[in-house]
């Protein structure tokens, strides 16, 4: 997995945070899901632990294509399908615009729409 839980094993950890347009918390809960507080909408997000790991991998500032090969090489996916899905799950978030800054310094927006740059 992406994220390292206390002692360096290779579970997903129980929390991490996005420090973007207001700071994010992120924490797991009973069904193995990753629970968040819009702080713009008053309301809680949840995302798959999938979805986690592409969000811990953008405040972390990766570029699409470390994305793309940490999850490919973790889950049986074909690298195509992996940037589609990627892209397409960042396009539609309701937390993109927390997250944008986050985004621009990944360069990972520039593959978003209305930007929609072709991944080679």
């Amino acid at each position: 997995m992406l994220l390292q839980a206390d002692g360096g094993d290779t579970m997903l950890a129980k929390n991490f945070y996005i420090d973007g347009k207001k700071k994010l918390y992120f924490e797991k809960d009973e069904e193995m899901n990753f629970l968040t507080f819009d702080p713009i909408r008053l309301s809680y997000f949840e995302v798959s632990n999938i979805g986690a790991e592409i969000l811990y991998c953008i405040s972390k500032k990766m570029k699409l294509e470390h994305i793309v090969a940490l999850i490919t090489d973790e889950y049986d996916i074909s690298r195509e399908g992996c940037i589609s899905e990627v892209i397409e799950f960042l396009n539609y978030i309701p937390i993109q615009d927390i997250i944008y800054t986050n985004l621009i310094q990944s360069d990972v927006y520039l593959y978003l729409e209305p930007f929609n740059k072709e991944v080679i």
